[in-house]
């Protein structure tokens, strides 16, 4: 199977943005097949699934992953929308809570979106782990924006270290951040620990 892009996106939608999709054409091919399967460390019984079973599986670990109750993106209101292998795509309806002072989006609030995203995008790889490095660029004004929609794509999958890519838009695929974002492999499962220590009745 040849390298190629993961863009997954729900029934009637698509990518955040024109902008977004553009640039993670431009940076980034995800691998797939058992070149990325054996460096996600996937086994051969999930190798041989279809990409429908693959999609749906990610889908559902991320999540479960991701809801857990006790969380910032659940105080924040951010909720999920799709994932795929290399992918993660979700929204924030904005109200007063998400404001700074001015009236405008907090900019904390976007970047916790992004970090979100990119956090689950990497736990789509197999072996997430804590982030280590981010770079955000806000390029487009937030006065008056209701929604804001974000996608992360793997850019580079590496032994120790992955580097992931948000782009976030406003409702009418405004480009507003994009973001950058190291993230380290710390050799273990931390997505399955974490939704067993939920499903335990602890927190993350």
């Amino acid at each position: 199977m040849s390298e190629e892009m993961v863009y997954v996106t729900e029934s009637g939608g698509g990518p955040a943005g024109a902008a977004g999709a553009a640039a993670g054409r431009n940076l980034m091919a995800v691998k797939t097949g058992a070149a990325a399967a054996g460096e996600a460390g996937i086994g051969k019984a999930e190798m041989a699934e279809s990409p429908e079973a693959r999609h749906e599986r990610i889908r559902r670990m991320v999540f479960e992953l991701e809801g857990n109750p006790n969380t910032l993106r659940a105080y924040l209101g951010i909720r999920f929308l799709d994932a795929d292998y290399g992918y993660t795509r979700a929204e924030l309806e904005i109200d007063e809570r998400h404001q700074n002072p001015i009236g405008t989006i907090h900019g904390g609030v976007v970047y916790s979106l992004a970090d979100t995203l990119g956090g689950s995008c990497n736990a789509t790889l197999g072996q997430p782990g804590p982030t280590i490095s981010s770079d955000i660029y806000y390029l487009g004004s937030m006065v008056g924006v209701k929604k804001v929609i974000g996608e992360a794509h793997v850019i580079k999958k590496g032994r120790r270290v992955n580097v992931i890519e948000e782009v976030i838009t406003d409702e009418a695929g405004r480009l507003l951040v994009r973001c950058t974002q190291q993230y380290m492999n710390l050799g273990r499962n931390v997505a399955v620990e974490a939704r067993d220590r939920f499903e335990g009745g602890g927190s993350r």
